[in-house]
């Protein structure tokens, strides 16, 4: 397996930090994989799905939001100042950088992948990731297969008490970094919602996707629950949507990841099947 890392300018002052792996030899499709909200590319199973897709012949993307939160490297929120700052703008934009620069002859991401793309793009999102991957593939039609991991419905996922308070304070509490430092968020990112309106409104998005799309949902998922990942098949015109029985969010996973459960190795193969490889 080949591991290369790579860098990217964000449209701000902060840099989008990514790991391409991919197989010894050969051609093969890419698989874009973004992490959800407080995650990272490094957080939990994200290295090990990267490395299984590649061991059933695909080259992996992954990277780092460039408001996540994680100086390079790091395993935990260590930047709890720019993780105040990140919005769904952000994450977007973040994701259709990579999408553009892998399409463009002229970066280095691509120069560094042309020669083993095969041209078939995939992308596969997980939780709130879920969601910009939708978005994305709204707006890169290239994108031919798409799959959502206990994905969202919607980005506004607070209720008018909690807002109410956000705006008076301008922050809202969301976890403690390592060092028990105040993970927070500002009120940015309601106004970014509010702003973008039914441009972000993930139902609306999924109706206008031609790809296909495989929803993996678990089926004791506290922190997104199932009823979501059945409102967006709905509302898709291509989709399946898989449950895992008996497992949450994460899939029994930890973080660092110890090692891989049955429930996330059966998303894993459903997700491999549906890709192809």
């Amino acid at each position: 397996m080949i591991h290369l890392p790579f860098h990217l300018k964000a449209n701000h002052d902060a840099v989008i930090y990514g790991d391409i792996r991919m197989p010894d030899e050969g051609k093969a499709p890419i698989i874009l994989i973004i992490h959800g909200f407080r995650g990272s590319k490094d957080w939990g199973f994200f290295p090990y799905i990267a490395q299984e897709f590649v061991k059933n012949g695909a080259i992996t993307i992954t990277w780092n939001m460039s408001l996540n939160g994680y100086s390079q490297g790091a395993s935990y929120i260590d930047k709890p100042d720019e993780f105040a700052k990140n919005t769904i703008t952000q994450e977007l934009s973040d994701t259709l950088t990579i999408l553009h620069a892998l399409q463009d002859t002229s970066t280095d991401l691509h120069s560094m992948i042309a020669s083993r793309w095969d041209g078939r793009l995939s992308v596969i999102g997980h939780s709130r990731g879920a969601g910009i991957a939708i978005l994305s593939a709204e707006q890169i039609p290239s994108i031919q297969t798409l799959s959502l991991w206990n994905p969202i419905s919607r980005f506004g996922r607070f209720t008018d008490r909690q807002k109410n308070i956000w705006k008076e304070t301008g922050i809202f509490q969301v976890d403690e970094t390592e060092d028990g430092i105040p993970v927070m968020m500002n009120y940015s990112y309601i106004e970014d919602l509010e702003l973008h309106g039914e441009k972000y409104s993930l139902l609306r998005s999924i109706q206008e996707l031609e790809c296909d799309i495989l929803i993996v949902h678990a089926e004791q998922d506290m922190t997104v629950p199932l009823r979501e990942a059945i409102k967006l098949q709905e509302y898709a015109k291509h989709a399946s949507l898989n449950v895992i029985p008996a497992t949450g969010h994460i899939f029994g996973c930890t973080h660092p990841l110890i090692e891989a459960t049955t429930a996330l190795n059966t998303a894993l193969q459903h997700t491999i099947e549906f890709f192809g490889l």
